[in-house]
């Protein structure tokens, strides 16, 4: 047991980014005896190892995040990122430089919609998808060997649970929906069904007005009759085959006018 705990455990998750970074780690513990290696090691898509440009700007922008006060962590958050990958990225809090952000920053803790300023975050969100500001979301997941705590990490379907930041403008209510013209296939839809209607009533209609033992032409049903392109085929095929039987009869008179009586 003493062996065990002599080393940091090694997390694997199901994120594939970082069963990456376990398979690295669980090389790189198998060779403790080659100490020169130690770091040398890497996965070929890692995504840890590899080099990131700088992030340039684009449509005149000023920012590449919004990182809002009322968004515990969120900030901190933009100056790890910025020496972990070192690369510079800009951000601000101020909420009328929203519009020169390229991102805002959407950091999903456990003190995301809980803190006494939950809903005024809310607003802001709310305020960044009017103005089509896209979300940058990073979520804080819980670890088997990390502090969960300090970090506020969090299960996912907590945030489905939680009401305390739920905007003024947002509403519980069935949302309704604007009424839109039916389609050409919905229209002919309908009218097959109102015509099946209508022949059903008066069906009905005519075996009620001769009776149940009546065996009129009205009280009996149609009879079905093929439609007038089939008909034409079925005429037409007729027509060359009598053609076709008249010809190889006349050959065959000919035939028998024209041969030679047999000897005797």
């Amino acid at each position: 047991m003493a062996a065990l705990s002599a080393q940091a455990a090694i997390e694997w998750n199901r994120f594939s980014a970082f069963q990456e970074v376990t398979v690295r780690l669980i090389a790189e513990r198998m060779l403790l005896e080659h100490l020169e290696m130690k770091g040398a090691m890497f996965v070929q898509s890692e995504v840890g190892g590899q080099a990131f440009a700088q992030i340039a700007l684009t449509h005149k922008r000023r920012y590449h995040l919004y990182c809002s006060s009322n968004c515990k962590g969120a900030s901190a958050l933009a100056d790890e990122m910025s020496a972990e990958l070192g690369i510079t990225i800009k951000w601000t809090s101020q909420l009328k430089e929203l519009t020169a952000c390229e991102h805002f920053l959407l950091y999903l803790t456990s003190f995301t919609w809980t803190s006494g300023v939950a809903s005024v975050f809310a607003e802001e969100v709310c305020e960044a998808l009017r103005l089509g500001v896209p979300l940058l979301l990073v979520y804080e997941f819980p670890s088997a060997i990390d502090d969960d705590t300090k970090r506020g990490a969090c299960c996912f379907n907590d945030f489905f649970g939680t009401t305390a930041g739920r905007p003024s403008t947002y509403s519980t209510a069935t949302p309704t929906y604007t009424s839109r013209s039916p389609s050409r296939s919905s229209r002919a839809r309908g009218r097959r069904q109102r015509i099946q209607a209508d022949r059903r009533r008066a069906q009905a209609g005519r075996v009620a007005q001769g009776g149940a033992g009546d065996d009129s032409t009205e009280a009996r049903p149609r009879r079905w009759r093929a439609p007038p392109n089939h008909r034409r085929v079925y005429e037409l095929d007729y027509g060359n085959q009598m053609r076709r039987q008249g010809t190889t009869h006349q050959a065959s008179s000919e035939h028998a006018v024209g041969a030679r009586p047999p000897r005797t």
